[in-house]
């Protein structure tokens, strides 16, 4: 399946690891569409996330695949855990690495942005500056 991620107006195609990580790639989807911002991580490095309050996804407690490594383009969700109530969506834009103030800390990994990969990265790397941009994620038209 391939979902629609638009940053600051700029849109690619995201293809998702259904393989890799089943269930949490199953509740994204169900969380769709969603419009927010994403914002500048702050001890990850090049990478921005968006925070992830309400659908199925949200209620995801578990890693798939679990990886610290978050590379330019990819997207990895962080489960809501004790430490933070909800979960999570980042994307890498450069060299990046889920931490926390006390260290590196395990995400899933759940697809690449596919096409326009280039472009969608520049508007992620822009957000360190231009802070909160809005981004939308929803199913890519006829992707079943």
């Amino acid at each position: 399946m391939e979902l629609e991620l638009t940053v600051n107006g700029v849109a690619g195609t995201v293809r998702l690891w259904s393989i890799d990580a089943p269930q949490t790639v199953a509740a994204l989807v169900r969380s769709l569409p969603l419009e927010t911002q994403v914002k500048q991580c702050r001890w990850s490095g090049d990478a921005c996330f968006a925070g992830l309050t309400s659908g199925p996804i949200d209620e995801i407690d578990q890693l798939e695949a679990p990886a610290v490594t978050i590379y330019p383009g990819t997207l990895v969700v962080r489960p809501a855990g004790p430490a933070s109530p909800h979960a999570e969506l980042l994307i890498g834009y450069g060299s990046a690495e889920h931490r926390w103030p006390d260290g590196p800390k395990p995400i899933t990994p759940i697809g690449e942005i596919s096409t326009g990969r280039d472009e969608v990265l520049e508007q992620l790397r822009a957000v360190a500056n231009t802070g909160p941009t809005p981004m939308t994620l929803r199913v890519a038209k006829g992707a079943a």
